[in-house]
């Protein structure tokens, strides 16, 4: 892109190009329709990364395989052999469905649960089932659960009368594709794919241990625009029953990662006047290291790692241990490059069904009512509050799932140029964010890792920041481009110090009138420091170690916990890309919400847009294990993926 430049290295040495970002990421889809041997497809366009419309090709019926080809490409890559030796990379995953049209079939009866409907052709497991005519109904929210034989199937619930030669609509929805191991897949010159395993430190098997996505990086060092040019991405589709073919409508999404060396580093900053902080017991000015993925006790023996209680336990219940299968950050892992955005989140909410989608939005998806999801709203229900512009239509039917769309400018017409799409996705519950890991494939990311994520294997620095250094701007920047993928800093951007989307620098509002005033104030577009003219490196940049954005500030990252029993239980295990019919993530060991309040699992470490300098600092616990379930407008997240 014109202006954009390259860093001189000798002013941060061995550390990532992050100085010329330009935009952030969000998925990329690619829409195609296989049928026999015909191919048909569109194209829509992404920022920073992007995917060309894939083609399926090579379909092998007796091995039950295709091939996705496409070209992938983003700006600021990176590969280096010089600290802190790593890449980046982009993660790829498919989505499909069947069909070009919701099958419908006349004449269905039923027996309990069964139904009889002639012929299950294009017919999926999950699909939520309508009666459009005819004797007979069902409860909200039926869905086929088996598909005995060709001629029947299983719902979850039997109809609330039974049905006799009734008319019927099965909604087609989204699945995650399958994808083989890494011999199978094509990696075009100066590129390298690992595939993504459920498990990755077992063997790849087919049907129980798939591909759920592939990473694609750079196979030598280098910087700058890297492009993969026809890429083949091998889909088993004949496990997951589709070895005769189409149509099938697949989709292609993409996510710029940083590569998280493996190795030993510290958690803590000697800070002995903050609660909260880790340190090694007895003294509140040291530091603990961590060194393996081994069980970590916590308590008042010399050497144990331990930290001070706070006001209602916020930085957690000082039990442990923290078990060996718990990550740590010591095994090499993959961590999403930004936050969370609004682009991201619309995306995945336009690939679930109505049910999930309602769980997955806070306000009522009824019949007619303009649902405004994520947000609250003033007494004016057109007006933005905190930045998050995520609507659906006023008019909507009663079971179709809707399509959402990003409206930050508020003028009731999505996807504009200045919507909002690579802003931070605020106002997500747990429950949001772990459903949208478990869709991705990827995972929470622990509070141990987070702090792996901003320091790496450097020294602590006392009271840092997720850049390395304890000086933070603490001027009032000026945004220019609102909503837009260049949303940029136009006045007071540091020079000299980290800059960070904080407090002490709310940004003028867009319009230029009611500075202060919170109906404008909020999240920025993610990874916007990176990309300024100003820029020399990784401190003005407010990156982490390994080049991960907005670690500190923009929105508070959720992650799971040391501080309690829930989060000490999880395990690292990886999404499958699919959730549970209510719209929840289905991965075991992950935190849930159980009744009764606290204890979940989960907390917040590094301050948001709204927060006072501490609360940004790499170390700081005040509310690592503050499991809080309401919608607040400083809490996002991302996700991460162990790769050894």
């Amino acid at each position: 892109m014109s202006g954009d430049r390259l860093i001189d290295r000798s002013h941060h040495e061995g550390y990532p190009d992050v100085g010329v970002l330009a935009a952030p990421m969000r998925p990329v889809f690619r829409h195609i329709v296989l049928l026999g041997s015909i191919l048909i497809g569109h194209c829509a366009s992404g920022n920073n990364i992007s995917v060309t419309q894939p083609l399926l090709v090579d379909f092998n019926t007796a091995g039950g395989t295709v091939d996705a080809r496409f070209t992938v490409s983003w700006q600021n890559s990176w590969r280096t052999t010089s600290a802190p030796a790593n890449w980046d990379a982009a993660w790829v995953f498919l989505k499909f469905r069947v069909g070009t049209a919701d099958p419908t079939r006349t004449g269905v009866s039923s027996a309990g649960t069964t139904l009889n409907v002639g012929s299950t052709a294009l017919l999926r497991v999950g699909m939520p089932v309508i009666r459009t005519a005819g004797t007979g109904g069902f409860a909200a929210n039926t869905v086929i659960t088996a598909i005995p034989n060709a001629t029947q199937v299983t719902v979850s619930a039997a109809p609330t009368t039974a049905l006799a030669g009734a008319t019927v609509r099965f909604i087609r929805i989204w699945e995650h594709a399958r994808l083989a191991n890494d011999a199978s897949h094509l990696a075009p010159a100066g590129s390298t794919i690992r595939t993504g395993l459920l498990n990755p430190a077992a063997a790849y098997n087919a049907t129980t241990n798939y591909g759920v996505g592939a990473f694609i990086y750079r196979s030598a060092n280098g910087t700058g625009t890297f492009t993969a040019s026809n890429v083949e991405l091998r889909w088993n589709l004949g496990t997951q029953g589709l070895g005769t073919g189409g149509p099938i409508e697949v989709c292609a999404f993409a996510h710029e990662m940083v590569y998280v060396t493996g190795g030993s580093f510290r958690v803590g900053s000697g800070a002995a006047d903050v609660m909260g902080e880790f340190y090694s017991y007895p003294s509140m000015s040291s530091t603990y290291l961590i060194s393996s993925e081994a069980a970590i006790t916590v308590g008042t023996a010399s050497g144990n790692l331990y930290y001070q209680p706070a006001t209602f336990d916020q930085p957690g219940d000082q039990l442990g241990p923290i078990p060996a299968a718990f990550p740590k950050g010591v095994t090499a892992f993959y961590c999403m490059k930004y936050e969370l955005t609004q682009g991201d989140y619309v995306n995945f909410l336009n690939k679930l069904t109505r049910q999930q989608q309602a769980s997955r939005t806070a306000t009522a998806l009824a019949t007619g009512t303009t649902a405004v999801t994520n947000r609250y709203v003033l007494s004016n229900s057109a007006a933005m509050f905190w930045r998050n512009g995520i609507r659906c239509p006023a008019a909507i039917t009663a079971n179709d799932p809707i399509t959402f769309y990003n409206d930050l400018n508020v003028n009731g017409v999505g996807g504009e140029v200045n919507d909002g799409q690579w802003v931070t996705c605020n106002y997500l519950l747990w429950s949001d964010l772990s459903a949208y890991l478990d869709w991705c494939g990827l995972r929470p990311m622990t509070e141990l890792e987070f702090e792996k994520a901003c320091r790496g294997p450097l020294n602590p620095v006392l009271n840092e920041f997720a850049w390395g250094t304890a000086t933070i701007a603490n001027s009032t920047y000026t945004l220019s481009n609102a909503g837009r993928t260049n949303e940029q800093v136009s006045a007071a951007y540091a020079t000299a110090q980290g800059n960070a989307v904080h407090l002490g620098t709310n940004y003028v509002p867009p319009t230029g009138s009611g500075s202060g005033s919170a109906t404008w104030i909020g999240p920025v577009r993610v990874g916007m420091l990176a990309h300024h003219a100003s820029n020399t490196g990784r401190v003005t940049s407010g990156a982490g170690y390994y080049g991960a954005l907005d670690l500190s500030g923009n929105l508070t990252e959720m992650t799971i916990t040391v501080g309690r029993p829930m989060g000490r239980a999880y395990t690292g295990l990886h999404g499958n890309g699919s959730l549970n019919q209510a719209g929840g993530h289905d991965a075991a060991a992950w935190p849930t919400n159980p009744v009764g309040g606290y204890n979940r699992g989960w907390g917040c470490r590094g301050g948001a847009f709204e927060s006072n300098l501490q609360f940004m600092r790499t170390s700081y616990r005040f509310f690592a294990a503050d499991d809080t379930d309401q919608r607040q407008e400083h809490l996002g997240g991302r996700g991460v993926r162990t790769m050894p």
